[in-house]
């Protein structure tokens, strides 16, 4: 996409500058309130905000220069966001503004947060971005582990704050797993931007998972991440870093157990060797997260894929797991104050927007497969999006928008276009 030197980012624009310097952090630290400023979710919208700041005087500005890939999102988004506001009002008598919004929120941060990104992307060097990416990974691991003296240090000015004697550290998130996704992310877009300097991150984070978040589900995806990035044509190299990980996996894990044998980690690595097919059944964390995935999926095809709209889950949920509770176990008090968010992203698109839904991800794919690692990437988004990962935050529409911006043929964009650092 062209960029005129006209344009309101231009460099001796410092109000512009600091904008998207703040965007940068809205998005890589989107669990704080700020100043406890924000709303009752763990997820505030900051970054959604400064991003839809940033696409409207972009629009403004440039409107001759609109890139079509996201007038092409922005109307489907749109038709979207039509049939899900029909649903709610045909199907649902208690339905209030907040809980719509907050429906419907995941669907229009990924029309803008990914387009302000590259709009972003489009004024700084990738390398410059590289190196902002690594302080914030870095910010997330020292306040994680600041947090193993005391767990109660800078936890402040969250929504909601999980913090157990039995769990790791929550770092700069609303609960270890969260912490663990975001450091996934950080490392996502930096393999997207150098995979051979930044491979390395893919084995801090199995240390991390193990010694700091001492989280299970972040563990799984660490080490998926590190299979998946090196299954791939297999050589020498690649042999030989997945078998350090593996080596530093069990070290870790060796560590874990004989120091701290009470935490939550030690318990489920000890009863998945013993008791592989049933810890699912019996530890609350992981049935809820289950539960999730499988009535997700149960319900958008009892529904035959047509949209249930982003107001009907809370109901449908708390009714079929007291309906199966020798299947799912989640306590009668967490139940009762459950709400319409879907924990797993996959299962939120396809029993909120059904069908529709197929476009989104065969879009996606059409334009990741054609970026290096694209394939490798895309299986592990799919991963991720199982559970934990969801939507609305902001550092998965950033990488959606690096995706989208390497695919355009994105890169360091030159001198006369850059503002320098």
């Amino acid at each position: 996409m062209a960029v005129k030197n006209t344009s309101f980012f231009k460099k001796e624009d410092k109000v512009m500058n600091i904008v998207l310097y703040v965007f940068l952090i809205f998005v890589f630290f989107p669990y704080i309130k700020y100043f406890n400023i924000g709303l009752n979710t763990d997820v505030q919208i900051y970054a959604f905000v400064l991003g839809f700041f940033i696409c409207i005087a972009n629009l403004i500005i440039n409107h001759n220069n609109i890139d079509k890939i996201f007038i092409k999102i922005t109307a489907y988004i749109t038709f979207i966001l039509i049939v899900l506001l029909a649903i709610s009002l045909y199907k649902s008598n208690n339905v209030t503004i907040f809980n719509f919004l907050r429906g419907i929120y995941p669907y229009v941060s990924l029309a803008i947060i990914p387009w302000a990104t590259s709009i972003l992307l489009s004024k700084f060097r990738l390398n410059y971005i590289e190196k902002i990416l690594k302080c914030f990974y870095w910010i997330w691991v020292i306040v994680g582990t600041i947090q193993l003296i005391n767990p109660k240090l800078l936890s402040g000015w969250r929504d909601r704050a999980i913090i157990t004697d039995d769990r790791g550290a929550i770092s700069l998130a609303s609960e270890p797993a969260y912490f663990i996704i975001m450091l996934i992310l950080i490392t996502l877009i930096l393999l997207i931007i150098n995979y051979q300097r930044n491979k390395k991150f893919i084995i801090f984070n199995i240390i991390v998972s193990i010694l700091v978040a001492q989280n299970a589900v972040g563990l799984i995806y660490s080490i998926l991440l590190l299979i998946v990035m090196n299954i791939h044509r297999l050589t020498i190299s690649r042999i030989l870093n997945i078998l350090i990980g593996l080596v530093l996996f069990s070290i870790g894990v060796y560590i874990l157990v004989v120091n701290n044998p009470d935490a939550r980690l030690s318990y489920l690595i000890i009863n998945i060797v013993q008791h592989p097919f049933q810890v699912v059944f019996e530890d609350p964390s992981l049935n809820i997260r289950f539960a999730h995935l499988y009535l997700s999926f149960k319900g958008a095809f009892q529904n035959f894929l047509l949209p249930n709209g982003v107001t009907e889950w809370g109901q449908y949920y708390y009714y079929n797991v007291l309906a199966n509770r020798e299947l799912f176990i989640e306590p009668l008090y967490r139940l009762q104050n459950s709400s319409n968010k879907i924990v797993t992203m996959h299962g939120g698109f396809i029993y909120e927007i059904g069908i529709l839904a197929v476009p989104m991800y065969i879009f996606f794919f059409n334009k990741i497969k054609k970026i290096k690692l694209g394939n490798e990437l895309f299986t592990h988004i799919l991963i991720l999006g199982l559970n934990g990962l969801n939507a609305s935050n902001p550092a998965f529409g950033f990488l959606v928008g690096l995706i989208l911006h390497k695919y355009k043929g994105g890169t360091n964009v030159s001198e006369e276009k850059t503002i320098r650092m």
